[in-house]
């Protein structure tokens, strides 16, 4: 096209008013292609500046701020992690664009997942340390606090050990009342065979 245009200007046939109309064009021409360079230069300029300060959250909600294209959000909204910055990233670009403020909605909600998973596991800690503190333990009650906690996502593995421990203790709280029944049922039949043995040999 621009090498029409400057064939077509140059030609000595073409009258004033055509080559005058082409040369015009000619300059908007490059005009155009000179400001998309100029953008992609300040773009370019930009993603680094970005890339400079992925480690920097407040440095990155600034530059969110004032960042005019989609690509340059997103780079600088995938390094938003904490809880605070991401409210405020979602409110920047919650109407501006929607790629960047899906991302900032879906990490809320995971961490708010997270922080209910982390109640729910110190909840059923607290059960379990309720049960360690009775006489007696149920087995009902242990089943229940299993199934509980294997409804959780994602728990920790610090919460799991630390679950797992305190269940392993309620087992051995229970078995050890197991064996005791049985002991005391063993007795019981004892007493009851030596005191129909009494009778019987009493009756004789």
């Amino acid at each position: 096209m621009f090498e029409f245009l400057s064939k077509l200007v140059s030609r000595k046939s073409v009258n004033p008013s055509t080559e005058q109309v082409a040369a015009q064009i000619l300059q908007k021409n490059q005009l155009v292609e000179d400001k998309q360079k100029t953008k992609e230069q300040e773009r370019q300029v930009y993603l680094q500046r970005i890339t400079a300060n992925l480690n920097n959250e407040e440095a990155l909600l600034s530059l969110l701020a004032d960042c005019d294209f989609a690509d340059g959000r997103y780079l600088a909204a995938q390094s938003i992690v904490t809880p605070a910055y991401l409210e405020r990233a979602l409110q920047l670009v919650r109407n501006i664009d929607k790629r960047a403020a899906k991302l900032m909605q879906a990490r809320l909600d995971d961490i708010q997942a997270q922080e209910q998973t982390q109640q729910a596991a110190l909840s059923l800690l607290q059960q379990a340390d309720s049960l360690l503190s009775q006489e007696l333990v149920l087995a009902n009650q242990l089943i229940d606090l299993d199934k509980q906690f294997a409804q959780l996502k994602a728990v920790s593995a610090e919460m799991s050990r630390n679950f797992e421990s305190k269940r392993n203790a309620l087992q051995q709280r229970m078995n050890a009342q197991l064996t005791l029944q049985r002991e005391l049922l063993q007795l019981m039949q004892e007493i009851d065979q030596q005191a129909s043995q009494a009778s019987f040999d009493y009756e004789a």
